[in-house]
């Protein structure tokens, strides 16, 4: 079996939910007290990509928002296969500030996929970005788009940024030898990861994955 380390970046302004997403994801649980991000946190887990037969290694690099930090945040544009834009439907200058985001990460990688995402989707009332302009940026960005919340839908942006860059992997459209961020590892040896208590699927935590705060200075 291929073991894939797929090397990945969230971006957006601060207060989007970008930590609280990651969170949500890594151990499905959802934190309201969140603060906001210094520098870069970073996750890392194990998943199968079952449609196409691989061990996944995610790496997930969440980032802070506000602008001090961005000469930070650039050096790791260079390095990641797959990046996810987030914005709060709530807050009308996030989602204008998705076209920095986009744009800066496509002048510095123009191989790595992006998904833009719509966060606060159970704050409907408070509505300020409407879908279809969420759907219309994407279109115009040739990127795929989501909307959630904390509750619903992270564990989709996820999947899909995984199965977006090992479909074009498999496609030989990325190439895996000279893209920073894809490793790729030949002699994987799956049965070190089997969960025995899971039908002999993957844990959902199989290396027992660590939120490591870094960069906090």
């Amino acid at each position: 079996m291929k073991c894939y380390v797929l090397k990945t970046i969230i971006l957006g302004d601060c207060g989007v939910g970008k930590t609280t997403m990651l969170y949500r994801y890594y151990n499905g649980n959802f934190n309201y007290d969140n603060e906001s991000t210094v520098g870069v946190n970073f996750v890392s887990k194990y998943i199968e990509n079952n449609p196409f037969k691989h061990v996944i290694k995610l790496q997930v690099w969440d980032t802070a928002g506000q602008e001090r930090f961005r000469s930070i945040i650039r050096s790791y544009y260079h390095n990641v296969c797959g990046c996810i834009v987030a914005y709060d439907i709530t807050n009308r200058s996030t989602f204008k500030n998705c076209v920095y985001w986009i744009d800066e990460v496509r002048k510095n990688n123009t191989e790595a996929k992006l998904i833009l995402v719509g966060t606060k989707k159970d704050l409907e009332q408070d509505r300020t970005v409407h879908y279809e302009e969420g759907v219309k940026m994407s279109n115009n960005y040739d990127v795929s788009f989501l909307e959630i919340s904390s509750k619903e839908g992270v564990s989709h942006v996820f999947e899909r940024l995984v199965n977006l860059i090992i479909d074009h992997i498999d496609n030989d459209e990325l190439n895996v030898g000279s893209m920073k961020g894809i490793i790729h590892l030949e002699n994987f040896e799956s049965k070190k990861y089997r969960n025995n208590n899971n039908n002999g699927t993957y844990s959902k935590l199989l290396d027992n994955a660590s939120y490591v705060r870094c960069c906090n200075n």
